[in-house]
């Protein structure tokens, strides 16, 4: 089962998701008192914010006391999205690349001047030739993203040797 944290933000993402583009009433928000813990509701609804899913003056501090205040707790467009897998919101954000023609054969030979065992290198060429060099910049792209600190590293040692 998830942990308590990821239950918390799951379920306000759930029920915000029912009101669209509208605060949450009021009653629902004292449904959520009833269910969780306020420290977990407002440690949940300030890291919904730093996702930028919900409207930032959704939590209020104050010198002595953290409120969540049921004017402003609303998902933005993008918390809508992802609490409902809209797919819409997906295209409306969607970022096309091209390609040139010369990218598979920039990708065959990037392979082939690689410290890769002959075995991997045939394997990668092969799927290159197979999937299509969408398919492989895809992969690679995902992979940077899961890996951003390394990613990042890796972007600064290439602008350094620019």
């Amino acid at each position: 089962m998830s942990n308590p944290f990821e239950e918390v933000r799951r379920y306000m993402l759930s029920t915000l998701a029912k009101y669209p583009m509208q605060p949450l009433p009021e009653s629902e928000l004292d449904i959520l008192y009833d269910k969780y813990d306020e420290e977990e509701l407002i440690a949940a609804t300030q890291y919904l914010i730093a996702k930028g899913m919900i409207d930032p003056r959704a939590v209020q501090e104050y010198i002595d006391d953290t409120d969540i205040d049921s004017d402003y707790l609303i998902l933005t467009a993008d918390g809508y999205d992802i609490a409902t897998g809209d797919a819409l919101g997906y295209e409306i954000s969607a970022v096309t690349v091209k390609l040139h023609s010369n990218t598979l054969q920039h990708l065959d030979s990037i392979i082939k001047a690689s410290n890769l065992k002959e075995d991997e290198k045939q394997k990668l060429l092969a799927q290159l030739k197979e999937k299509g060099a969408e398919h492989i910049l895809t992969r690679c792209i995902d992979l940077t993203l899961s890996n951003a600190k390394t990613a990042g590293l890796m972007l600064m040692q290439y602008l350094q040797n620019m």
